[in-house]
């Protein structure tokens, strides 16, 4: 019977630099276990009804959540509904979905769902999508800088 011969990839052989001990304590990477992100987001409602802020990272994992923060303030006032996205992180789609729909729902409601403190990241995700010309968005308020000639504040 001959001896048969397995391929084995360059990233899990051993260099010959490696002593036998090392050999055993160093992971391979198809042997480590896989991190699971975990997505946490705080919703506030300075105003209900007509305002919701939202800090933290928005996933598949805590969507629901949100969505239901932003139907339950729409729901329950009248006029524009301010969502302060200064903290948020999207950690996938399904948050862009949640701002869509509630957009949507508000949309149907006679109110206006509107961006505030919208962030340089969420803004370029907004531009590439389109969803720049569907979400009314306002840009985060940058404080006004000094000149050179212009005394300090007191």
């Amino acid at each position: 019977m001959a001896a048969r011969s397995t391929w084995v990839p360059d990233s899990h052989r051993a260099s010959a630099t490696q002593t036998a001990a090392e050999q055993l304590t160093t992971p391979q990477s198809r042997h480590l276990p896989h991190r699971r992100r975990v997505d946490v987001i705080d919703i506030h409602h300075p105003l209900p009804g007509q305002a919701v802020r939202l800090v933290g990272s928005v996933g598949a994992g805590n969507v629901a959540e949100v969505r239901q923060a932003l139907h339950e303030a729409i729901d329950h006032g009248i006029g524009d509904l301010t969502v302060d996205v200064d903290k948020l992180r999207l950690a996938d789609a399904t948050g862009l979905g949640a701002l869509l729909g509630a957009h949507r729902r508000a949309s149907r409601a006679s109110r206006t769902l509107v961006l505030v403190q919208v962030g340089p990241s969420l803004n370029r995700v907004l531009t590439y999508t389109r969803l720049n010309r569907v979400l009314v968005t306002k840009p985060r308020l940058v404080p006004a800088q000094r000149t050179a000639g212009e005394p300090r504040p007191a």
